[in-house]
């Protein structure tokens, strides 16, 4: 039978078929349902600091209040959801469905699914431009990146990366974008000018996320079988270290209050705080359930780390970095976005 660590180390192109033929079968009567209860009756609104996290084997997206860490709502979406991000403004939430090659635009004030972008073959990361306007996403099975225009959910460019892109991070200035190719053990630099692909970063072990630095100079990812994190210079595209982590980093984020990083090291259970002043892990939290996606709350205090198979998001206390609480949503939650 196959180890629950190795579904995610095998997110490629047969890893997500598989899974998402699972989803298909498993539950789509039960999406039905779903969409009926909610068309029919909502939670009160609230607005202020949210979170969303897409439930990858139940076709929805968990809503929290940050406020006292409930879920408020769940919001019924396409197969398979996996990645979801945020706009500038945090009045919508874009949902990648993996299965059913659409991405869902959610408003924030209400809930609702307002808009469905069409996708090509099994969408897997999100990215938005830097004033919002147009949407990145990584195309695992066909090779490539597509971008959309967000007002109208337009298709504006597909562009050729590597073997199943992944993962997709945006240059503060928006001048670039990071492709991460899962497969291909490579990043695919993009200048957003001409839609071109100017580099190729080698030299990986299945990179599936990233972070790059406010002035843009130094590009973080996660080096998930080589288990440490590469530090890349962005200036001539180096490799310049790489920073032993726990088993199988697969995401990473970082403080907006300290020089911290957090990985969260999905076959160790564990969530790695590095300090990119010197390059070197401070601290490990124990206590996660195969943690995948993790994103801060508002302020920096919190970090929100999604358990996978444990169901739950853990809520990590910045100060003492040990986990504070535990919030239950549903079956195999991948990913997360907060707002203000």
């Amino acid at each position: 039978m196959e180890k629950n660590s190795d579904k995610i180390k095998n997110m490629g192109k047969k890893g997500v078929y598989i899974a998402i033929l699972a989803a298909v079968v498993a539950i789509a009567v039960v999406s039905v349902y779903v969409f009926s209860q909610h068309s029919v009756s909502s939670p009160a609104v609230v607005h202020g600091k949210l979170a969303f996290v897409t439930n990858s084997m139940e076709n929805t997206v968990s809503v929290i209040n940050m406020s006292d860490n409930k879920v408020i709502d769940s919001i019924p979406v396409g197969v398979y959801p996996f990645d979801v991000v945020a706009s500038p403004s945090g009045d919508r939430v874009y949902v990648a469905n993996t299965g059913s090659n659409t991405v869902s635009v959610i408003d924030t004030s209400n809930y609702n699914v307002t808009a469905t972008f069409n996708a090509s073959i099994e969408p897997v990361g999100l990215a938005l431009s830097p004033n919002g306007e147009y949407l990145y996403v990584t195309e695992s099975n066909s090779g490539q990146l597509s971008v959309f225009d967000t007002s109208n959910g337009d298709l504006v460019e597909n562009i050729a990366v590597g073997e199943t892109p992944y993962y997709v991070v945006v240059s503060p200035n928006g001048q670039y974008i990071y492709v991460l190719n899962s497969d291909g053990n490579t990043t695919s630099v993009i200048d957003t000018s001409t839609y071109k692909v100017i580099h190729t970063i080698k030299g990986f072990g299945f990179p599936t996320a990233g972070y790059i630095t406010p002035d843009g100079k130094t590009l973080y990812i996660t080096d998930s079988y080589n288990n440490s994190v590469a530090v890349i210079n962005t200036s001539d595209y180096s490799i310049e270290r790489n920073i032993k982590t726990g088993d199988f980093p697969a995401y990473i984020t970082a403080s907006t209050n300290t020089s911290d990083i957090y990985v969260t090291n999905y076959d160790s259970n564990t969530t790695s705080v590095i300090n990119t002043s010197d390059g070197e892990v401070i601290a490990t939290i124990h206590g996660f359930s195969n943690p995948a996606c993790l994103s801060l709350s508002p302020g920096g205090k919190y970090l929100y780390v999604v358990n996978r198979f444990g169901n739950s998001v853990s809520v990590v206390n910045l100060e003492n970095d040990s986990i504070s609480g535990t919030i239950s949503v549903s079956n195999q939650p991948l990913c997360i976005a907060t707002i203000s």
